[in-house]
């Protein structure tokens, strides 16, 4: 009887728990959270989904949007070994649009770049970097759908520490070319003309991301695009290419692009010193 007894107030005490432990969770909806990203004239709404048959592991994901000086930044937590290892970031243009994974010869380090409805560029955002609570990153991989956005991770490894933490920076308010640079001015030299430029910050460099080259050449591209001097921007831009990540992290050398030299494709380029002939 002492043992039936047990058993009864062990069942009790599991269902008690449990109904306290579900009443804990999120409503059955896909929606964690919502925020808005304003760039221009256009604004997109980002929502953070997690799965509606999942409720007790979407309640250890949070995502959060924060303002900077470069725009925004997407602050994702996930804090436990029951967190969603698969969410995704659901984008809606305010006038149309849509989202595509920036390429690095050919391949994409998981940046993305945001074009409104006449297909202009109007913001990009670095790759999500997962890290744990001792600062070791974590593999993760991407998938655009239209214009869902889904993370992918495993945790299989148990010296993972939780909280994992990742930020993705949006260049929404960096489109200002004096953000990228100290200064750029064309002038005529022995071989012809060339556009001088100077990298300030320490965004350059191997490790850059497509979404950093990707912004901060628009900034480029506005301010000198409309001068005489400037065709072949193909071209150009493999040399920009090449120039960015063949520099050191702090660079402190001008850059020449040149319009004159010929577009030979970025692994040619950078096989040239970024000067192709």
């Amino acid at each position: 009887m002492k043992k039936w007894s047990s058993i009864i107030l062990f069942i009790m005490l599991f269902v008690t728990y449990a109904s306290i432990s579900y009443a804990q969770q999120p409503k059955a909806t896909s929606d964690i959270t919502e925020n808005t990203i304003v760039t221009g004239n256009d604004s997109i709404q980002v929502k953070l989904a997690a799965d509606k048959n999942i409720l007790s592991r979407s309640a250890f994901i949070s995502m959060q949007l924060k303002k900077d000086s470069f725009g925004y930044k997407e602050v994702i937590t996930l804090n436990s070994r029951m967190a969603l290892k698969r969410f995704t970031l659901e984008y809606q243009f305010s006038h149309g649009g849509k989202i595509s994974l920036a390429k690095k010869a050919d391949k994409t380090d998981g940046s993305l770049l945001f074009f409104n409805n006449n297909n202009e560029l109007i913001t990009a955002a670095n790759p999500l970097i997962l890290t744990d609570a001792n600062g070791n990153k974590i593999p993760t991989a991407v998938n655009i759908n239209n214009n869902t956005v889904t993370y992918t991770y495993n945790d299989y490894d148990k010296k993972i520490v939780y909280p994992i933490t990742g930020e993705i920076q949006l260049f929404s308010d960096a489109h200002d070319f004096y953000t990228w640079f100290s200064y750029g001015k064309w002038y005529s030299r022995s071989d012809g003309i060339t556009l001088g430029l100077m990298p300030v910050g320490n965004w350059i460099g191997p490790d850059a991301t497509m979404g950093e080259i990707s912004w901060s050449w628009g900034t480029v591209k506005d301010r000198f695009s409309n001068n005489s001097n400037w065709y072949n921007g193909d071209g150009m831009y493999e040399q920009y290419y090449c120039h960015v990540l063949g520099s050191p992290a702090i660079s402190g050398e001008e850059w020449n692009l040149e319009p004159w030299r010929p577009k030979v494709g970025i692994i040619e380029t950078m096989k040239q010193s970024c000067n192709p002939l």
